[in-house]
Order: C-alpha cells, then structure tokens, then sequence
C-alpha cells in the first residue's frame, strides 16, 4: 500500500527536519517491533482478545494498515492516570489478561510511545488507496521487456521465446508484454505448472504409483475401481487400464484446479465446485459411465461424455453419484493424504484449509511460550486462553469435515460432532442445524467470499513465478535470529511485499478472480521484473532488497523442461527413455525435487551433489545434441544455424579464415541468447571467453586425431545415426559418427559450458 503523508502535527515539513515523523512510518515500526510480532497473537477478530478495544487486522488482509491507524487513533484516547492504555497494559502497570508483553525501557516500549504521540497530534494520516509502494523500487533496474518475457516464457511454458516472439518485443516494448503474456497462459505447459504447484502443497501425487491410489477407495463405496479386472475386459484394454487409471485417480484434485485454471473459471471453483473431473479411465472407477461425445456443457451425475474414450489426456467434469463434492475440500486424495484421529479431530485438515485458502497459518498466530502449569482446565481447548487462540480458529473448520471419516470415506457420524468442541463453523458463524453432513460444501462458499480467499490464491501464484515463499513479519524468535538490522529489513520487506500482492488481490477479485488475471499482473510488477540494484546501496538496504525478483535454482521440472525446449533434446536415462530430472529413481530427487511421500521440501540452495549432476547434466545433453543439430538443413537448427561441421578458424598453417571465424562468432552470440537470454556484442568477455574455449578445443582436439592419439570416432552416445524427424536408421553417409577435424566436439564443449553456466541453471 503507497502510504501518503499529507502534512504533519502544526505544519512541520518531515523533508524540511521539522522534527515531525510521518505516522505511518512510526506504525511500522510499532508493527514490526510489537503489533504485528506480538500483540496480534491474541488481539484479532479471532484471537483469545477478540473482545477487546484492540483488535488488530492481520497484514494479509486488504486495507489492514488503513483499518488498524483508524482501530489505534480511536483506542489510543482511551488514558490511565494520563497514559494511554495502548502503552501501560502491555507493560503490566495496569492488569492485563496477557501478562506483560513488552519491557518498561526497551526498544518495543519507545516505538509504542512514538505511535501514541503521532497518534495523540493527530498529523500525517492520510493513506492512500491500496498499491505497490512504488517508491520501495526506486533503486531496482527492471528488465526489459524481452527479458521478463523470456523469464515468464520458461517459468509459465516451459520454452524459451520464438525469434518472432521476440521481434515484436523489440518493436512493441512493453505495450506488447500483455498480450504476448496471454499467449503462455494459454498454453498447455502452463496448466502443468499449476498443478505441479499446487502438488506441492497437497502432495497427492505420493499415490501416483502402482496401484496406490486405487486401493485407497473402499470396495464398498467404489465397487467398480477395479474395473479393468472383470470379465470381458481383453487383454489391451486392460493393459491400457492398469497403466493409466490409477495415475488418473491419484492426479483427480490436480486436475480440478488446472481445469478451473485452464477454463478461466472462477477460482473459487477450487473450493465450491459440485463436480469434481475424471478421464475415461477414472470415470470408470467412480461408477460414471463413459459415453462417445464432444462433451458436456455442464457436469451430469453419473455420467460424462468423451471424444475418445481410450485417451487418458480427455478430463471431463462430472459427479459422483452420491458425494456432496466441494471442489478439492471433499477429493479422497486430499483427505486420504491429511487423515484425520480420534484425537486430532481433522484439526490438521483445517490447519491445512487456513494455510491453503486464508492465507494464514495458524502456528505462527500464537507462536508465544506456553506455560504447561497454567493449563489445568478440564477442557483447555475451549477454555484455556493459551489455547484458544489457536482452537478458536482451527475447531470450527475441523467440525465442517464431520461427514469425512480418517479414509476420506462421505461418513457422516449418527451421533453428531464432538459435544466438547466449537460447533462446525466458520468464525462466528455455525453450520445450520440439519446441513452439518454438507458442512463442507457450507464452508467451500465463505472460503471463496472470504478477501483472504483471493490473498492466498495469489499468494500461490507469486510462489508459481518465483520460487520463493511469501515473506512474514518476523516473528519474536525470529527477530532474535536476524537481529535487529535483520529484523528491521525483513519486515520492511514483508511489508512492501504484501502491499503488492494487496492490491493484485482486490485486482484479482476485479476480473472476477481467475487465476491467469493475478499471474498476468505479478508478472508485470517489479517483484518479478527486479534485475539488480544500483550501485552504492548501504548495506542495510540491499539486506532489505534480497528478496526482490525471481532469480533462482529451477527446479528439477523446470530445468526439465528448459533444456528440451532450449537444446531440442531431452536428458533421459534408461531403455525407456525416461527424463532423468523427472525421475524419483534417478536423479530428480538428487537435484532438490520431492516425492510427495518421504521427501516433501524442495531444496533451493544448491550443494555439491546438485554441482555434480548440473556437470553431468551439461555433458550427456551437449554430447547428444550436437551431432544430431547438424543432421538438420542450416534453416531448422536449433543450435547451430550459422555453422557446418566443417568450418575451422584457422587453416592447416595457423592463418585465420576471416569467413569461419565470423560465422563461428555468429553461431556464440547465437547460443547466448538462445540458452542464456544474453545478447553478446563484439569484444563482450564472454562471447571472446567461448570463442577462446572453442579455439582452444579445436586445435588441442585436432592435432591429437592428426597424431593419432585420439580416435576420430565421436564417442557411441554422441553420435547420431537416425533420422531426428522419424527415428529411422540412416545410412551410412549421412550420419554424424565421425569428427576428424575434432569441430563437433569444439561445439560440444562450448555448448557444456553455456548448460552448465549459473545463468542457465536459474531464471
């Protein structure tokens, strides 16, 4: 939020050193140091003080700053023997229900006194509309436009631009960046993202294997989810069942979010939508029948029509017969991968549904030191203050899963919910007697009229397009960790951060909240576009400045995906050609990813096993790719278009040949920008550093063949020897298994470096 001061207490200027601090800048600092780090573990709508005079709105709410400056100028009038209550009742001069909070003296106790007094003059309090502090940028260099659509292009599609793409950049500026933008949103790799994302938060896909998603669905309930083994199934059917429909089944609450995303329904959808999505495979398993169509205009129960009922790529929304759906809240995945006790009482699936769709998560609501010895009641979760706070949040939500048994089974229990509970509810709000087996579907629709609901979808898809978490306000045992300097900047960023994704929240909720509308608008914002700061910052501020833009290790899909797109080859291991950085079983997990089961945190920091298989990485792919690059005609390939196999840059006495090397030279700057989005003019170091390596490779490489100290045959998996269009063997002269004048393996290497560069590696 860009908070403007208009003037301040009896005219001082804050730039003429009137001594007058704007109040908002002295909010902060009680926020960051107080409010926000430790008051508002109790002092909210929905805290243990929730009937207090303080009531303080969380930073992930719209307007919260503006809401909390009118909440504290009212309170602050309130006085005990001439103070203001704001300052002696968490210093304990006067009773208060949470013991004291702050130290008379200290640091958190001077920036209440400064607030109060900002507060009591009644100065510079004006506050602008919602929107990104501009000024929080000013010593950010953004990229250009072809540079942040080249970001958005691997990061959204999983491909680096096409030349035209980028010839309408360079014409178009920025103008063209929106439109262009829409272009990766619409395609397919896109869909793939998000629900890649959104695995990593659900962590369904740990039952994508074998048949573990299928045996997890009761017998009883799901009679047919064999289906493939009755009688009159032949043999290719059923092979094609067994592979396909247990996948089918363990991705069905992924692939409802990319069909509310690939639609551009309402994001809502997530959480309210009556259907849920099957394939022909699947369909099967949950007693739909499948039927030969173009499909439906809207879901039917029991039924869903497909144009090939053999295609596993065909999802269709339909509904269970039975089952109250709502949306991912009620999918047998979900539930079966965040069970439910006799003791945790589905406090766990709320935990995740605030997390998930309120952008809160309720561990750090009340992250203070409890005293086990002052918790003696006999129901302590519904009486002791030390735990309500948090209970008061996660039991009402609890009580709406009532109807799920720990198996994600719709059971909903003869005996009703747990009388020594809050009843099912939202807030203050209770389920209506008699709908308590439809709690879900009853809360599914105040999640999505929550304004938290558009917070935390977009908080999703800022960490779709940077890998990077959403930055809190420290906490207290945070602020000791970072220090005071480091406290300071992280909330200083955090703050910045959040006024950000604010206002793309209530632009969000404008266009009617679909989710391609909020990716659009973070790709546009400084927080994606930061390239660098300038120069001569403190270092104060460039602390505070870390976590401004997206460079960052991709991940294992990510880079997965770049190098197939980049080089025009993928790096795959094994007879059945499977992609190494997607594979669990080779080095997928080696390179940070996760497998939704034992490991399920992504590593962002590289180590040396990462190194390793980065240097293997760059070495198998640019042994593969380059003497298949050259089987095609100069105006289709992807790598070396300016060059042939046989062009060197010196002759046989040591003279250059001015042509070759220019093209040589060409086909560098070609593999820069291709791979590293870097566009080298003439004497640029790095473009004389490959044109150096490439050199030096050539000359040692060749003078071994000539002196017959190493073979001129290109090792057997470098070679190419089949068509790249049709796979077919070629003959004998027209493959690539030879390399006398050592060329290819020049440009072997030189393609190693650029793929094992940092630059390559990141985005």
């Amino acid at each position: 939020m860009v908070l403007a001061v208009a003037s301040c207490g009896g005219g001082e200027d804050p730039e003429a050193g009137g001594g007058c601090s704007p109040i908002e800048a002295r909010f902060q600092t009680a926020w960051n140091t107080v409010l926000g780090a430790k008051c508002i573990a109790c002092h909210t709508a929905q805290g243990v003080a929730k009937h207090s005079k303080l009531r303080l709105t969380p930073a992930s709410q719209t307007g919260w700053e503006s809401a909390n400056l009118e909440m504290l100028r009212e309170l602050a009038r309130y006085q005990v023997d001439g103070d203001s209550v704001l300052l002696v009742k968490p210093t304990l001069r006067v009773p208060h229900s949470g013991g004291q909070v702050i130290a008379p003296g200290s640091a958190e106790e001077a920036a209440l006194v400064a607030l109060v007094e900002g507060l009591e003059s009644g100065g510079c309090t004006t506050v602008a509309p919602a929107g990104a502090d501009t000024a929080y940028f000013a010593e950010i260099e953004l990229l250009d436009a072809a540079m942040t659509y080249r970001r958005a292009a691997i990061v959204l599609a999983g491909r680096v631009p096409t030349s035209e793409e980028l010839a309408l950049l360079d014409e178009g500026g920025d103008e063209a960046l929106p439109g262009l933008i829409d272009t990766l949103l619409a395609e397919p790799a896109f869909v793939d993202r998000v629900a890649e994302v959104w695995n990593d938060k659900l962590l369904t896909n740990k039952y994508d294997r074998g048949h573990d998603a299928v045996n997890l669905l009761s017998k009883e309930d799901y009679p047919q989810r064999k289906w493939w083994e009755a009688e009159g199934v032949d043999a290719a059917e059923k092979a094609l069942a067994d592979r396909h429909t247990n996948h089918a089944v363990a991705r069905e609450p992924l692939e409802l979010i990319a069909h509310v995303v690939r639609n551009d329904l309402p994001f809502t959808d997530v959480v309210t939508a009556d259907y849920t999505v099957v394939n022909p495979y699947s369909a099967r398993v949950f007693g739909i029948a499948v039927e030969t169509g173009a499909g439906d205009a809207a879901p039917r129960e029991g039924a869903a029509s497909f144009t090939d009922p053999a295609d596993p790529t065909e999802w269709r929304a339909a509904k269970i017969p039975g089952v109250p759906h709502a949306g991912v809240l009620t999918s047998p995945m979900v539930l079966n991968r965040f069970p439910t006790t006799d003791t945790n009482r589905n406090r766990a699936r709320a935990r995740l549904v605030w997390n998930l769709f309120l952008a809160t998560d309720v561990m750090r609501v009340a992250e203070r030191p409890i005293d086990p010895t002052g918790i003696a009641d006999h129901n302590p979760t519904l009486f002791n203050a030390s735990c309500t706070v948090c209970h008061e949040l996660i039991d009402p939500i609890a009580g709406t899963f009532a109807a799920w048994d720990a198996t994600g089974r719709f059971r909903p229990p003869a005996e009703g919910w747990y009388p020594d509970m809050r009843p099912p509810g939202f807030g203050a709000e209770a389920v209506p007697f008699g709908e308590e087996s439809r709690g879900l579907q009853w809360l599914g629709q105040r999640l999505g009229a929550d304004p938290r609901f558009a917070l935390a979808a977009v908080r999703t898809a800022f960490t779709l397009l940077t890998g990077q978490p959403v930055l809190e306000v420290p906490t207290e045992e945070e602020r000791v960790a970072l220090g005071e300097v480091g406290a300071a900047a992280r909330s200083r960023a955090a703050t910045a951060q959040t006024a950000e994704l604010t206002a793309v929240a209530e632009a969000f909720v404008a266009d009617g909240l679909r989710f391609k509308s909020a990716v659009r608008r973070l790709v546009l914002s400084p927080w994606f576009r930061a390239r660098d700061a300038r120069p001569g910052l403190a270092a104060e501020r460039l602390r505070e400045l870390g976590d401004v833009g997206s460079g960052r290790l991709l991940t294992p899909e990510e880079l997965d995906r770049k190098i197939t797109s980049a080089v025009g080859v993928a790096w795959t291991r094994g007879w059945d050609e499977r992609h190494a950085l997607r594979d669990p079983e080779t080095y997928a997990l080696f390179y940070g990813g996760i497998d939704s089961d034992t490991v399920t945190r992504r590593l962002t920091s590289p180590n040396g096993l990462m190194a390793a298989v980065q240097e293997r990485m760059a070495n198998e792919v640019a042994c593969r790719a380059t003497a298949r690059d050259f089987l095609y005609g100069e105006g289709a390939r992807v790598l070396f278009p300016h060059v042939e196999p046989t062009f060197e840059p010196l002759d046989i006495n040591g003279f250059v040949i001015p042509e070759a090397e220019a093209r040589i030279r060409d086909n560098l700057r070609h593999l820069a920008l291709r791979l590293l989005g870097e566009r080298l003019a003439d004497g640029d170091p790095d473009l004389e550093a490959l044109f150096e390596l490439f050199v030096d490779v050539w000359l040692t490489g060749r003078d071994a063949v000539i002196a017959d100290e190493e073979d001129e045959w290109l090792p057997w998996e470098c070679q190419a020897k089949n068509d790249p269009l049709t796979g077919e063997e070629l003959p004998e002269g027209q493959r690539i298994d030879r390399d006398r004048s050592y060329t290819v393996r020049a440009w072997s290497a030189v393609l190693s470096a650029i793929l094992s560069d940092f630059r390559f590696l990141t985005e």
